[in-house]
């Protein structure tokens, strides 16, 4: 099966098919050839296979698995980058590589050869608005922004560089809604929306509507969590949610059901998932990794 990569706060953990036990990629102070640090934010693997590593401090790295060397991207010797705390990543449909600061100023793109980076800032002299959590593009390239706060859910025009629709007035839960853990865009083209108090909830695109999964506002079909960490899809459709617990939206359903993790009442955190064919779903909780069959 494939490499499974995993950011945590020690490095990056890779699993290898056919190998017993986990081998990290972490930060070695003294030795340039290693991560920039081990506070690692998010993973991104591009279309020639190198894996973009988000780091909370000190820039971005890329690891290239064939030769197993990494280059480092900093605001020493990237012209444009205003921050080293890099929240999260996102891939274009032309392989060009997006980058969400944790500091307030913005987020840009990432041009590894000549060593810019071009900063687009919702709001260039108020720091408190440009702060992102997860960006995603769609199929028609079209990126999606989730702001922690601001205007909420935000679309961004890369061709013309410029954001132009703001949707916080699309969806339930308004105030609280703008707070955005996660986004996910399945193969269905609607966008999954996870936010840090107000649940789960659904952007329908071509409606331009949304439906609200908190179970306070949706008690027939919702999840009973507030906060929402991950959302993945699997091969068949499936929606998966990772926060305190395990839920699944099965194609064809439209409840979401929990998973039992636990024999007892002191249910994990999921902070990631990652489906991995019909065999496995792997979920990075507050335990550590586990395995669900």
């Amino acid at each position: 099966h494939q490499q499974i990569w995993v950011a945590t706060s020690k490095g990056v953990a890779v699993l290898k098919p056919g190998i017993l036990g986990v081998n990290y990629i972490f930060h070695i102070p003294g030795l340039n050839q290693t991560l920039a640090s081990s506070s690692v934010s998010d993973l991104l693997e591009d279309n020639d296979g190198k894996i973009w590593i988000a780091t909370l401090g000190k820039g971005i790295d890329c690891y290239n698995p064939e030769d197993f060397s990494i280059k480092h991207y900093n605001t020493n010797n990237v012209k444009g980058l205003k921050s080293d705390k890099v929240r999260c990543l996102a891939l274009s449909n032309n392989n060009n590589v997006y980058c969400g600061l944790w500091a307030g100023v913005g987020f840009g793109k990432l041009d590894p050869i000549d060593g810019v980076f071009e900063l687009y800032t919702y709001e260039p002299d108020n720091t408190d608005f440009d702060w992102y959590n997860d960006m995603v593009f769609d199929k028609s390239g079209n990126l999606y922004l989730g702001f922690w706060g601001g205007n909420g859910l935000t679309i961004f025009d890369t061709a013309n560089n410029q954001f132009v629709r703001y949707l916080k007035n699309k969806f339930q839960l308004v105030t609280i809604s703008r707070h955005i853990t996660c986004l996910n865009y399945d193969s269905n083209d609607r966008l999954w929306v996870g936010t840090t108090s107000s649940g789960l909830h659904l952007y329908l695109p071509d409606q331009d509507t949304s439906r609200c999964y908190n179970i306070k506002v949706n008690p027939e079909s919702g999840i009973n969590a507030a906060k929402i960490n991950v959302v993945e899809e699997d091969q068949y459709n499936n929606i998966w949610v990772g926060a305190k617990g395990l839920f699944l939206l099965e194609t064809g359903n439209e409840s979401f059901k929990p998973i039992n993790l636990s024999s007892t009442d002191d249910v994990p955190e999921v902070f990631s998932i990652l489906p991995e064919y019909d065999t496995a779903i792997w979920l990075l909780t507050d335990r550590g990794l586990l395995c669900y069959n």
